[in-house]
């Protein structure tokens, strides 16, 4: 059929992002700064394009969110304490707009549900440093340590629910009436289908009301079904610790040696 500009579908993406930073001086030799970072992205009807119609989109979201705290602290003349911590979260998920089976026909559309099925994805990351620096004549000492953790849990339903996929097979001609027709010896004439021609033919077969069996002679029915089944929830977590020493001597004017560990 033909297309009118009308039948196109558009797709808003929305964005919205907000990033505070602040600094202030708690005391004269101790300064605290905060930043926030959050960022939030929505696609209503997300995966339409190519061969997916409408129905079979998807409503995607994502949030990611950065907090970072900073702690200086002048501890005398010669030393400098810093604590810095940051916590990231970023999370993501896709729900279908049509819970339905998904049905793809091949090289002509995919409908139905999509195959995403409520799929999300969340990761957390927490990070605690703390660095202190001190200076004697023509020695700097760096040392300090840091704690990471990192928790993720993801749900994947991908076809969860189901896909009825339909690719084109040799079935029996069908005459005006949707009846075999035979050749001298009365058996059926076969003939290649494409796909959109087999399920052109499950609808009507099912429109003039016949059962599965009945369809599948007549060169309906899906050529493959599929179904995923299971536990969709998968979620882990790892810690590490790390310290160091650093030592930074200025030789000379024109030398600078640094050993660390």
């Amino acid at each position: 059929p033909t297309r009118r500009s009308s039948d196109l579908y558009s797709v808003a993406q929305r964005t919205i992002m907000v990033s505070p930073h602040v600094d202030y001086q708690l005391t004269q030799n101790n300064t605290a700064s905060i930043r926030y970072r959050i960022q939030q992205g929505d696609i209503p009807y997300s995966g339409l394009g190519s061969f997916n119609l409408v129905e079979s989109a998807y409503h995607a979201h994502s949030l990611s969110q950065t907090t970072q705290l900073v702690d200086t602290a002048v501890l005398n003349d010669n030393a400098v304490n810093e604590t810095r911590f940051q916590f990231f979260n970023v999370s993501s998920s896709s729900v279908p707009v049509n819970p339905g089976y998904s049905i793809q026909v091949l090289n002509a559309f995919t409908g139905g549900g999509s195959t995403v099925g409520n799929s999300s994805d969340v990761q957390r990351n927490f990070e605690l440093q703390n660095i202190t620096t001190i200076t004697h004549g023509s020695d700097a000492w760096h040392f300090g340590g840091r704690v990471r953790a990192t928790l993720e849990q993801n749900v994947s339903q991908q076809d969860f629910n189901g896909t009825f996929t339909f690719g084109g097979e040799t079935a029996p001609e069908l005459d005006a009436n949707n009846q075999p027709v035979t050749d001298s010896s009365g058996n059926p004439i076969l003939v290649p289908i494409t796909s959109i021609e087999q399920y052109q033919r499950t609808l009507i077969l099912q429109k003039a009301g016949l059962n599965s069996t009945q369809i599948h002679a007549l060169g309906g029915g899906a050529s493959q079904f599929s179904l995923s089944a299971g536990n969709p929830l998968i979620s882990g977590s790892q810690v590490d610790l790390g310290a160091f020493v650093e030592n930074t001597w200025k030789v000379k004017s024109n030398l600078t040696l640094d050993l660390g560990l």
